[in-house]
């Protein structure tokens, strides 16, 4: 061996080890889980473990806070200065937003009783549901007392 200096020779590299027991880790890779079903056995890669004791988050609070969603923009859409958007948008933000107390009062009950996840998406769906259903129940209630003054009013403004 020749040693030139403080350091080996880069030829003596190999007598280190370079080539000997286990260079690479023997730890795979990736993570593998096998599901063992009656037709034979299926790999997936990486998969988070999901045991007895998850909870999920219920789709009825999910739906909920979804349907409360689309409510505020079917009333944001429904005061667009565009022709008919609101005979279209106010109807639709009263259906979603019954849609979205009914799931989320259902999703109330399954939380408390159940112990699940998703009363604050819940609580959240009910708030937006409600506000949006009462502001189109307000705006259809003043359509409907004014719409007789305003068809006069502008007929007596055309010639």
């Amino acid at each position: 061996m020749t040693v030139v200096g403080a350091w080996r020779s880069p030829a003596s590299a190999l007598a280190w080890g370079a080539r000997g027991r286990r260079f690479k880790s023997s730890r795979p890779d990736q993570q593998s889980l096998k599901v063992t079903r009656p037709l034979g056995t299926c790999s997936f890669s990486m998969l988070p473990e999901l045991d007895r004791t998850t909870t999920l988050t219920s789709r009825k609070a999910i739906t909920s806070f979804v349907a409360g969603l689309l409510t505020m923009v079917a009333i944001c859409l429904a005061v667009i200065p565009v022709p008919l958007t609101g005979l279209v948008c106010f109807p639709a933000a009263a259906v979603l937003g019954a849609v979205a107390i009914v799931t989320g009062m259902k999703a109330m009950r399954e939380t408390r009783s159940a112990g699940g996840r998703g009363k604050t998406l819940a609580v959240l769906g009910l708030a937006m549901g409600g506000a949006a259903l009462l502001a189109a129940l307000c705006s259809a209630l003043v359509a409907v007392t004014v719409w007789p003054r305003l068809a006069e009013a502008i007929r007596l403004l055309a010639p």
